[in-house]
């Protein structure tokens, strides 16, 4: 856990030192709750872009997407502009829009 958290401390430094956006990568359940690296279903890619909203990705295990969207806020979530969905053989599915 000390290794996680000086791993993520260093990126978040070096990050804002270059000026280069960060990744960030979370693991889902078949439910979209975080969960562990070897039961996830999904997982989803974090970037904080320059208006400052979080362009959010799903991606199911086998690496196709699944969702693309913006957050303009992580903690509550709260969705902002068109979520497009697609299945996994990559058609789409569907648009929300918030």
């Amino acid at each position: 856990m000390k290794s996680l958290l000086l791993q993520v401390t260093f990126l978040l430094s070096t990050g804002f030192v270059s000026g280069q956006a960060i990744v960030d990568t979370t693991y889902l359940n078949a439910e979209l709750v975080t969960t562990s690296k070897p039961e996830y279903v999904y997982y989803r890619t974090i970037v904080r872009n320059a208006q400052m909203f979080y362009e959010v990705k799903n991606f199911w295990k086998t690496g196709e997407i699944q969702m693309s969207g913006k957050f303009s806020s992580l903690n509550p979530s709260v969705m902002q502009g068109p979520f497009i969905f697609y299945n996994k053989n990559g058609a789409l599915s569907r648009i929300e829009n918030y």
